[in-house]
Order: C-alpha cells, then sequence, then structure tokens
C-alpha cells in the first residue's frame, strides 16, 4: 500500500481499487481510507499501524475491507491515525489513535462509541487527534 501512497516524482498517481460504484461517502486520512456504501456499511483500506481502519485489526489492507457487520452508517472521516463515523441515529463513533478528548476515548482497532449524547449531523477528523475533530449537532 505504501508504493500506491507515494507521491511519483512530484505529482499524485491515482489508483483503483474498486469496480463497484455504489460508494456514497468518502474520506481519506494521512495513510488510510474510509467510505460508505449505499446499504449503510462501513469499509477501509490503507495503514492501520493503530487499528485506525476498525477491522479488529492492525496490519495493512490493500483493498476496500468491511468493518463490521453494521449497515446503518451514515457519514464517516479518516484522521492522521484514526477514523470517526456517524451512524444514522446521530451517534459518534471512533477507531484508532484518539491522542486525547475524553477520558473514555482510548485507541481502539475496533468501532467504539464515543458520544450518543446529542445527535450529530456531519463530523469532520483533523489531522492528528480527536481532539482537533469538529461534529454538527441536529436541531432538537
Amino acid at each position: 500500500m505504501n508504493e500506491l501512497l507515494q507521491n511519483k516524482g512530484g505529482k499524485g498517481v491515482f489508483f483503483k481499487v474498486s469496480d463497484d460504484t455504489t460508494w456514497v461517502s468518502f474520506d481519506a486520512g494521512k495513510q488510510h481510507a474510509a467510505a460508505i456504501r449505499n446499504d449503510g456499511s462501513l469499509w477501509a483500506l490503507g495503514k492501520n499501524n493503530m487499528g485506525q481502519l476498525g477491522n479488529g485489526r492492525t496490519t495493512m489492507v490493500n483493498a476496500p475491507v468491511l468493518i463490521g457487520n453494521d449497515s446503518n452508517w451514515q457519514s464517516v472521516s479518516a484522521g492522521g491515525n484514526y477514523t470517526i463515523a456517524i451512524k444514522r441515529d446521530g451517534s459518534i463513533w471512533y477507531c484508532g489513535a484518539t491522542g486525547f478528548m475524553k477520558e473514555q476515548a482510548k485507541s481502539s482497532n475496533v468501532p467504539t462509541l464515543f458520544d450518543a449524547s446529542i445527535k450529530h449531523k456531519s463530523i469532520a477528523a483533523g489531522p492528528n487527534r480527536l481532539l482537533l475533530t469538529l461534529a454538527i449537532c441536529k436541531e432538537p
């Protein structure tokens, strides 16, 4: 995968990773990416040394891999070494090395509930830590 992410002569190189056309949401982090299909399933690929893909492992993945069995993901954002996503119920979930924000937000290699107290609408991951993540709440 590293060779896929390397800069070739000052120009980015694009690689086709799937023939599937059912992707509805996608985001790329430092060296990993995550996406949601129209069936609500969550997929990821790339560097996974901190568990940022959420597949329960910490090894590199070169092709999109299904993350868990849930089919109610709404949006996803990939940060430096973590991924954060919102389910359709507005709850926020994370995996990978979060840095620090809330006491319960420890590193995890599977999607882990971060906040269900507020219904969130969208999310944007920062480059390094969960501390730099922005969440927008739905109106009550």
